[in-house]
């Protein structure tokens, strides 16, 4: 049984609620998938802009937060594959939620470039209880990395 939209105000005002409560950590989740902050703000944007389009009055807070977090991932998700990246990795405290969009679990080893860039020098970097996802973004673009290579030593001239 369809119902009726709710009113404008009280779509506005759910939705204003939603943003003041959960904006800066969804700008977060953004960047930390795209890697700058204008392309983050406006993932996130175009995000509350589509809800506030489809708000329903029958929608619960706690069920609308997962959908808005899961819709910004996938925002992101086409930034990245316009972009041409075929791969996207993270560091979290909640790997639960990542494995359920997607994101695979990875040894943190595997994301050197990371590891570089943000933990060699993280004070907590020994005692660290982050966990490593990635996610495929274009498969078709994926190298698999070399496990290994053995090379023959040139022969001298």
């Amino acid at each position: 049984m369809l119902s009726s939209p709710p009113p404008a105000s009280q779509t506005t005002g759910a939705v204003s609620t939603l943003f003041r409560e959960h904006h800066g950590e969804l700008v977060r989740l953004a960047l930390l998938m795209v890697g700058d902050l204008p392309t983050a703000e406006d993932v996130v944007q175009d995000v509350y802009a589509s809800l506030h389009k489809r708000w329903s009055h029958s929608a619960a807070p706690d069920e609308v937060l997962p959908y808005v977090r899961a819709a910004v991932l996938n925002g992101c998700r086409s930034v990245l594959r316009r972009r041409g990246i075929a791969r996207v990795f993270a560091v979290t405290h909640a790997p639960q939620f990542f494995k359920r969009q997607g994101f695979a679990v990875a040894a943190r080893q595997s994301l050197s470039e990371k590891i570089e860039r943000d933990c060699r020098t993280c004070a907590q970097q020994r005692t660290c209880k982050l966990v490593a996802v990635i996610a495929t973004v274009i498969p078709e673009r994926v190298v698999l990395p070399i496990l290994s290579v053995s090379v023959a030593p040139a022969p001298a001239c």
